[in-house]
């Protein structure tokens, strides 16, 4: 069974869409939980209009990441997928993915391509470069980097692994990075060019909150490189220590420039307080980035 978790708050414009396109899906063991991150608007009979095919759990206004937890510990399914309640995944989106489970059984997630959305028109675009699949136990180097095309609603994982963490509930964007950087670190996973789910831009998405993002701050790559998970912890657990390949034995300057732009996304038109900001930032992302890599 799949258990797909789908945070909301304030969405009901949305969420139906959402949810019927997990309900449509040709995979029929599936089990949708909805939770209502303390909406004021029509979540909640939204979702019982679809009867016992959701699971509907309620929550005091929490934030998404604590909403997110709170599906993974209500989850009872083998596989475990997060969709935002603006977005909603394509047709056949879970039967693409599972198979790619089948055809690899050591594989612990699969991630995939996804479609943006446009908001003035409503069509769809990937936009892409990864247009072949592959497997590899260093996609979490390729997430960090941003050479990933990735989205919440593209990974699939097994219910164990994803378990095993939690989103981190401090961080106002990137939460999903934190989260899926532990989830792919030293395990293997398998990617696929074809497209899952479809991405949403909108005038009340959370992307567009850049006063709440501008106010975190490097939160994000403090989170990831501060975390004993992987100066240890995780390596105890049966995770491969990374290799230094290529150009990775040195503190690779294209994850301090996309980590910093992922940190920093309110002050990117801002060259000359970026380009300040980057050299005091590399000072002391330097020497976690090489501990990390090494």
């Amino acid at each position: 069974m799949v258990s797909v978790i789908i945070p909301a708050h304030n969405y009901a414009a949305y969420l139906p869409r959402a949810i019927k396109s997990c309900l449509d899906q040709s995979h029929r063991r599936l089990e949708t939980i909805v939770v209502d991150d303390g909406s004021t608007d029509d979540t909640k009979d939204i979702v019982h209009t679809f009867g016992d095919r959701v699971v509907y759990l309620f929550q005091k206004n929490s934030g998404v990441s604590s909403a997110r937890n709170a599906g993974l510990d209500r989850a009872a399914g083998d596989f475990i997928a997060f969709l935002d309640a603006d977005d909603y995944l394509t047709e056949g989106s879970l039967e693409i993915r599972l198979n790619a489970f089948l055809k690899d059984p050591d594989v612990d997630f699969v991630v995939a391509n996804t479609y943006s959305r446009r908001m003035n028109d409503g069509s769809l675009a990937c936009h892409s470069a990864l247009r072949k699949d592959f497997v590899s136990d260093k996609i979490d180097r390729m997430l960090l980097s941003r050479h990933l095309p990735f989205a919440t609603c593209s990974v699939l994982m097994r219910s164990h692994v994803a378990k095993q963490f939690r989103v981190p509930l401090h961080l106002a964007n990137g939460e999903d990075i934190a989260y899926f950087t532990k989830i792919f670190f030293g395990r293997k996973g398998s990617f696929l060019s074809q497209p899952v789910a479809a991405v949403c831009s909108h005038t009340d998405s959370l992307r567009h909150r850049m006063d709440e993002i501008g106010k975190q701050g490097s939160a994000l790559v403090d989170t990831i490189f501060n975390d004993p998970y992987y100066h240890g912890v995780g390596r105890q657990r049966g995770c491969p220590k990374m290799s230094c390949e290529g150009n990775w034995g040195q503190p690779p300057q294209d994850i301090q420039d996309r980590l910093f732009d992922k940190a920093h996304p309110a002050v990117r038109q801002k060259d000359s307080i970026k380009v300040l900001l980057k050299v005091m930032y590399r000072l002391c992302t330097s020497l976690a980035i090489r501990l990390l890599l090494a």
